[in-house]
This record gives C-alpha cells, structure tokens and sequence, in this order.
C-alpha cells in the first residue's frame, strides 16, 4: 500500500491510499484544481510587460511592430493650465502594458529589448 500526501490550493491537505496493484488513482481527485493550464497546449496568453519610465507608447509601438497583440489602457485626465483645463490621456498603470503571447524562450527574448 502506498501514501502519498496531496496538497490542494484551499491548502488542506488529505492523504490517499491505493494498492500499487489496483489501478492508478489521480493524486488530485476530489481537489479544487484548474484544468490543464492553456500554456502547455501551445495558446495564447496575457502577460504583463515592464517598460521604462514614460516610454509605453514606445514599447506598444515596439511590440505591434512586431505582431504581437498589445493592450495599453489609458485614463483621462483633466489638468488647469492657464485658466483652461486641458484634456489628456495618460497610461492606467504607469510604466506597464499588456502583451500577449506564449512562453517561449525566443518569443521572450523579442519581448525583452
């Protein structure tokens, strides 16, 4: 007979016996856990890229020239000047932006520059 200690992410964790004859129970029965992650099938997905201070839009220009599919979100922003209030969009989240792709190494290395 064979124990074998599984953790969930709920972090509880529960102890499950099978016979090495019988056949093979899922460590992960009866757990909470996600579905196979989409990264091992290859698709798509959202990451989060740093760029240097105040050069997004250069790093979306950057990344679309490249293919990729990029998201920069922008607020509004109202500012006086002059007695005048002045209309302007600035980055959501300075210094980040959004880009999609798989996690390959040579992919990696064209995000990185």
């Amino acid at each position: 007979m064979i124990m074998e200690r599984n953790e969930c992410n709920s972090g509880r964790s529960k102890e499950i016996k099978h016979n090495q004859e019988s056949e093979e129970k899922s460590p992960t029965a009866g757990c909470p856990l996600p579905a196979a992650s989409s990264q091992r099938n290859g698709a798509l997905s959202w990451f989060v890229v740093q760029s240097k201070p105040r050069e997004e839009e250069r790093a979306l220009h950057y990344l679309e020239e490249k293919g990729f599919d990029t998201y920069l979100p922008r607020i509004e922003v109202v500012s006086v000047r002059k007695f005048n209030n002045v209309k302007s969009e600035k980055p959501l989240f300075p210094g980040y932006l959004f880009c999609r792709f798989t996690k390959e190494d040579d992919i990696l290395a064209q995000v990185r520059w």
